[in-house]
């Protein structure tokens, strides 16, 4: 006869064979067993198997897109879960960042080539899970790269002025004659 047990505490009816088998294996199931195998001439008691199980990570918090102005600082998160240790690995657009290995990724600094879109991939020893994209937009403040120029024209013509500006579109504009 077989009678399996968990922990020191026997598994009853249903584990009275040769083979335990455990469908669907889950973290409370994690433990010692161990089997003691019965005849007519006694009993003895096998060796403690443990049972290790491993959880996959999972993200149970996805990093949030953010819309930052140039020069300042950004930061993306991400909680995971599962079995330790966890490692983390940031891409901007599909390619790895450099010594972005932990779950908050912080861009100092912003410029325009940070935007793009930003995930983390949190790997441990039962596998790995890719995080939600959370896209980065950089606006740029405005700048005048061609200023009005003076202009003198005879009484009763037209004039007309003009600007060019940089940065992030759409612009408003608004003109002033002697500050008003």
């Amino acid at each position: 006869t077989y009678q399996w047990y968990f922990n020191g505490s026997s598994l009853g009816g249903g584990a009275q064979s040769s083979t335990l088998t455990l469908s669907n294996v889950d973290t409370n199931e994690a433990g010692n067993y161990t089997v003691v195998v019965a005849n007519a001439g006694g009993s003895v008691t096998s060796v403690v198997a443990t049972l290790t199980v491993y959880v996959p990570p999972g993200i149970t918090t996805q990093p949030q897109s953010l819309t930052v102005v140039q020069g300042n600082s950004a930061s993306f998160s991400v909680v995971a879960s599962g079995t330790p240790p966890l490692s983390y690995q940031w891409s901007l657009n599909g390619t790895d960042l450099s010594g972005a290995t932990s779950s908050t990724l912080t861009l100092n600094n912003v410029q325009p080539t940070d935007a793009g879109s930003y995930a983390a991939v949190v790997t441990n020893v039962a596998g790995s899970v890719t995080s939600a994209v959370a896209t980065l937009t950089v606006l740029v403040p405005p700048g005048i790269t061609t200023q009005p120029q003076n202009l003198t024209v005879i009484q009763n013509n037209s004039a007309s002025f003009s600007v060019v500006a940089s940065g992030t579109t759409p612009f408003t504009y608004q003109w002033y004659f002697n500050g008003s």
